[in-house]
């Protein structure tokens, strides 16, 4: 990238409402999921 972060933020947002979703109707090992996400994103 070159040096905007405006779409990652967009996309890790939505993610983030996705995941919320998912873990409303399929349980709690979708946020644990949430985690494993945030780790390899953030390296």
């Amino acid at each position: 990238m070159t040096g905007n972060y405006n779409l990652l933020a967009v996309k890790s947002v939505l993610d983030g409402f996705i995941a919320l979703a998912f873990a409303s109707t399929l349980g709690v090992g979708v946020l644990f999921s949430v985690v494993v996400i945030l780790i390899i994103r953030v390296d």
